[in-house]
């Protein structure tokens, strides 16, 4: 047997951890212990089958306000969650439209969440964000708590990392990362009100939209951890 050392592997955030959590999910096999956020009907998805090792999701053309995805029981606070959103495409560009990929926190239903999201804003390229909102539930956008314009620069387009610190259930603050290795805050404890049950949170992972217009979105995931 030969062994390969590639330089700085043991430090790459895509890397598997030595000591897993139980509530990991890394998509090489069948999905198992998620629930279909699927107000709309029009979300179909797989996990290890339409791209090798990624949770992959298509949403047909819709219209409205609506959050589409996958749930799971996340573990009690306090626990990290991080996510690898890998790539994002809007196939059916037929004018204004606000879509975004990431993870979210929220009761277990679930019903109201808050969440961090790299958004594909294509009517306004030059002022992209990631942004950090609550909704009232997975069809009732509740109030946006940021929506500064992305002073970094990054385009929201491509792989991404996603992180939300949920200290207690009154206390989540969120991240996001170009490469996973230097993390840039997007918005600092935010205390739920009311507050979250402590010992009945899930986690998303979930497409959100608000378009006038008929659209359709293809996203993927790499993996979702916990620590």
């Amino acid at each position: 047997m030969v062994t390969v050392n590639i330089p700085g592997w043991d430090a790459h955030p895509d890397r598997v951890p030595a000591s897993p959590s139980a509530f990991d999910e890394e998509f090489d096999g069948t999905l198992t212990g998620w629930t279909a956020i699927n107000p709309g009907g029009n979300l179909t998805y797989d996990a290890n089958a339409t791209i090798p090792s990624h949770l992959y999701m298509s949403l047909a053309a819709t219209v409205g306000e609506d959050t589409f995805g996958v749930y799971k029981a996340a573990p009690t606070p306090p626990f990290t969650v991080t996510a690898k959103v890998c790539g994002f495409l809007d196939f059916s560009n037929n004018g204004y439209c606000y879509q975004a990929w990431g993870i979210g926190v929220g009761e277990a239903s679930p019903g109201r969440y808050v969440g961090i999201w790299a958004p594909n804003n294509e009517y306004t390229d030059t002022t992209t964000t990631v942004e950090f909102n609550e909704w009232t539930d997975p069809t009732t956008f509740s109030r946006s708590l940021t929506l500064a314009p992305n002073a970094e620069g990054y385009a929201m387009h491509g792989e991404w990392y996603l992180r939300l610190v949920v200290a207690s259930a009154t206390s989540i603050a969120s991240y996001y990362s170009p490469n996973g290795l230097l993390w840039l805050p997007r918005y600092p404890a935010y205390a739920p009100s009311p507050a979250f049950s402590g010992g009945g949170l899930s986690v998303i992972l979930a497409q959100i939209q608000n378009p006038p217009t008929p659209k359709g979105a293809k996203g993927a995931f790499d993996w979702v951890r916990f620590t």
